[in-house]
């Protein structure tokens, strides 16, 4: 909205641009403790050069001196009240006194000692309050000072080995004084023209511009947090920059089409900082109004606490707990490199996310980042929100490590930066970007709360809103004006000219879209179906057409399945952690994915179960595969945190899950599964399917292929099972409804009713077989592979299948408590309700009752008691 003649004052950063002699020194420090690495060599770190930085102090004040020349030109055409920045040109600035400005600045002392001219007060962390004299700019209507930058607590933190500390290219941008390199020509393709393509990067805003966004987005979340009593400002705060910088030049999207697909995808791991998530998306132009922002956390608005993928468009992937969003991304990474293998120069977009503290120290991330250098994934740039503060404290009382070293370690390209220097964080960009060769992680070193007087660089502008107080102290000394919820024209104005450059990005991809389908007509097939994630309309009737016939483990038989189902659906692809001999899961006649080879579709994870669910999820939400993963079920529980999450955001991922009860055996409790089918059970939105034979596990794995609206777990055994009684084809199709009748009563109506899943099954078909036979009982059998999907089956069909009057009884080698909804309270559950032991499968299922002589002797006894 217009502010009118509002005054308004933004900040009086402590840009290094504007103290050019200490900006020298410390670019020329930055690069002599650089670590160069030239053909697997490494060099020694080059001698501090101290004549260097009179040389760059000069050329940078005669760099800002022109660029107050041209302003002050201009000045009164800029000062007027009608000023405003037309979509797609320069925004009308005015400048007074930066010449002034940049006389004050160069002869200042060492990095952090306070300006002479600045009321310093009693501000922590050496933040300055602004100056009553400076420079004053006019943006329509806004009257901004400059105020200084809090230098960092503790120094600049030094970059690890092997790093690189970046410094920018000397020549000045066009109308400010940060020194960006100029944008490349649109790298779209014409007619003939090579077709890899890239997104364009816009130049620099003017600095005036700059900051006034970079304010209207902390504001946008300090607003929002404050109106809600309950959010995160200082990641919001803290980020804005780097967030500012990449949405505003470098992030390739359309928010006219959000699932464009070539589009850039960006994470916000730390999702509790979702507040400058929203005014990014809010700026940008996607469909999240101003009045979703104003209600930030309430019911029905589009703006939760934490970012979620199916509520806000624009959002890429659920997070909050940290460490996922991080592993989501180089699933997201992955898929792009797959899908860039399959389509050869239809796509070329990256893969960013702001990550935090928190996240690189989740054991998740760890995981995933191991795996994102080992497959050298160098469209994934994270930048590294380092700003060294936590929930409870500084970051010092629980982390010390090198994080640069240690990702170096894994094979990544790391960059030290000033999270809070535009020209810094350019460069990072650029050098991110020119190259393809590794993952990237940018440690941007940041301030929490950034312009907040009393709280920046605190725990405590961590997890609660700042109060009165601190607001209106951070609105003085940011310059913002008493209204809420402002963003000035000027800012609306600048990112709408970046959405209509990326608006006609996206029309010039689909017009190279449709050249590179009529120059590749013999993969159009394919696109059109990894873009649909086709599957067949008759899959299951083709499963079941041909079913293997054996009493194998279902392991073994929904392996065999799964072979037919790849065969007709390109879409899938997975792997397991390091179990594939076990799960019986490779895809046969398809290669392993590895570094430099995307083609197939064989996932080699490795022991990384945690971070295997989470890429499994990235490479779901990137589009065009449906992934699958696959380990023993006792190791669902490092893959729980990443299975809610499927649930939670609709995604569609498979995971196969093998030695699935006690009748494991020789392993022990240690890998005998008891509660994890309940477990599983227990997540909302999670199909879990535990079939009982062949036909069984093709309804399964058709389920699994088919459905688009979360996740599904399929649980198989690792011994084997009976073939069960009848047609299998027609078993298959009533098990596609999740519980259907095996063995119906003989005559009369049912006087018992067994419900039963998995391996258990046959042994409660032959327990009927014997009830009736010796005690001439009218016993039903009924096979439940899926609760979930019978559940949503209408109540007509659930009463035909589980009829009211008989009594009821459940047989299960796992935890009884959920069968209890199905039984009533005068039922009886049979299973395992404690650890399993170390012994052979078959003295295992007699020792804890699981054979069809212990099931008929205890239903016997439970009936003749009641």
């Amino acid at each position: 909205m217009a502010c009118g003649r509002a005054l308004c004052r933004a900040p009086r950063r402590r840009e290094t641009a504007l103290r050019p002699q200490r900006r020298a020194e410390t670019l020329s420090v930055r690069a002599a403790s650089e670590r160069e690495q030239v053909d697997g060599e490494q060099h020694q770190r080059r001698p501090h050069a101290r004549e260097e930085h009179s040389l760059e102090g000069e050329h940078l004040l005669q760099a800002l001196a022109a660029v107050a020349e041209e302003a002050r030109e201009g000045a009164a055409d800029d000062r007027s009240d009608d000023a405003r920045c037309d979509v797609g040109e320069r925004v009308a600035l005015g400048v007074v006194g930066l010449e002034e400005e940049v006389g004050d600045h160069a002869h200042d002392g060492a990095e952090g000692e306070p300006d002479d001219d600045t009321d310093h007060g009693n501000a922590p962390g050496g933040w300055s309050r602004p100056s009553r004299r400076g420079s004053l700019a006019t943006v329509e209507g806004f009257a901004t000072r400059r105020i200084v930058r809090p230098a960092a607590k503790g120094g600049p933190r030094q970059p690890g080995a092997g790093s690189e500390s970046l410094q920018s290219p000397l020549a000045p941008q066009r109308g400010c004084g940060s020194r960006f390199r100029d944008p490349p020509p649109t790298p779209y393709p014409a007619e003939g023209e090579p077709t890899r393509v890239n997104s364009p990067i816009a130049p620099a805003a003017p600095t005036e511009i700059t900051e006034l966004s970079v304010n209207t987005i902390k504001f946008l979340a300090i607003d929002a947090i404050e109106a809600a009593k309950s959010g995160h400002p200082g990641l919001p705060m803290g980020a804005a920059d780097v967030a500012f910088v990449l949405w505003s030049r470098y992030l390739r999207h359309d928010p006219t089409d959000p699932h464009w697909r070539d589009r850039d995808r960006f994470i916000l791991s730390p999702g509790h900082g979702s507040g400058l998530l929203y005014a990014l998306l809010h700026l940008a132009g996607y469909d999240l109004p101003l009045e979703e922002i104003k209600r930030f956390r309430q019911w029905g608005s589009k703006t939760p606490g934490h970012p979620e993928v199916h509520l806000t468009p624009g959002v890429e992937v659920t997070t909050g707990p940290l460490g996922q969003g991080f592993a989501n991304g180089v699933g997201m990474a992955m898929a792009a490199k797959m899908a860039e293998a399959r389509l050869p120069g239809l796509f070329h977009h990256r893969i960013w996310a702001l990550v935090s503290d928190g996240d690189v120290m989740e054991g998740v991330a760890y995981e995933a980042a191991s795996l994102a250098g080992h497959l050298k994934l160098g469209n994934l740039v994270y930048i590294y929100d380092d700003n060294r503060i936590t929930l409870d404290g500084s970051i010092d009382e629980a982390f010390s490590e090198d994080v640069a070293r240690r990702f170096e370690a894994m094979g990544w390209r790391t960059q030290h930066i000033d999270g809070h220097d535009h020209a810094q964080i350019a460069a990072a960009y650029d050098a991110a970007i020119a190259q393809d060769e590794k993952p990237t992680l940018i440690l941007a070193r940041t301030h929490i709360g950034h312009g907040a007087p009393n709280k920046h660089d605190t725990h405590k502008v961590h997890g609660e809103p700042l109060g009165k107080d601190e607001v209106q102290a951070t609105r003085k000394a940011l310059g913002w004006p008493e209204e809420t919820f402002v963003v000035p024209d000027a800012v609306r104005a600048h990112f709408a000219a970046r959405a209509k450059v990326m608006f006609e990005a996206r029309a010039q991809w689909s017009a190279h879209e449709q050249r590179w389908l009529a120059d590749h007509a013999d993969r159009a097939e394919l696109y059109r179906s990894l873009c649909e994630r086709a599957v067949p309309g008759d899959l299951l009737e083709t499963l079941l057409a041909k079913l293997p016939p054996t009493n194998d483990a279902t392991r073994a038989l929904a392996g065999s399945i799964e072979q037919m189902v790849a065969a007709v659906m390109p879409s899938l692809v997975g792997g397991d952690a390091d179990l594939g001999g076990s799960t019986k899961t490779p895809i046969k006649d398809s290669g392993k994915v590895s570094a430099g080879h995307f083609e197939g579709r064989n996932l080699r994870f490795g022991i990384r179960e945690h971070a295997m669910g989470s890429v499994a999820n990235g490479i779901a939400l990137y589009g065009m595969f449906v992934p699958f993963t696959a380990t023993f079920l006792t190791f669902s529980d490092y893959m729980r945190p990443p299975i809610r999450l499927a649930g939670l955001s609709n995604t569609p991922v498979v995971h196969v899950f093998t030695h699935d009860s006690v009748f494991l055996g020789e392993d022990g409790p240690t890998h005998q599964s008891v509660e994890h089918v309940s477990a599983l059970r227990l997540i909302p939105n999670v199909d879990v399917w535990r079939p009982a034979d062949s036909a069984e596990c093709a309804a399964a794995w058709a389920a699994a292929a088919t459905r688009r609206d979360g996740p599904t777990e399929l649980i198989l055994s690792r011994q084997k099972v009976e073939v069960l009684p009848g047609d299998a084809t027609v078993r298959g199709r009533h098990a596609a409804r999740g519980g259907y009748v095996l063995v119906r009563e003989e005559s009369g109506a049912a006087e018992l009713v067994i419900l039963s899943t998995g391996s258990e099954v046959s042994v409660a078909v032959e327990a009927a077989r014997r009830l009736h036979a010796e005690d001439g009982l009218q016993v039903r059998v009924v096979s439940m592979p899926c609760l979930e999907v019978f559940e949503r089956q209408d109540a007509a069909y659930r009463a035909t299948v589980i009829p009211a009057g008989a009594k009821r009884a459940s047989f299960e080698a796992g935890r009884t408590g959920l069968w209890w909804r199905y039984l009533g309270l005068d039922g009886l559950a049979l299973g395992v309700d404690g650890f399993g032991a170390s012994a052979p499968g078959p003295v295992l299922g007699d020792k804890y009752g699981l054979t069809a002589d212990h099931v008929t002797a205890h239903l016997r006894a439970w009936l003749r008691g009641s």
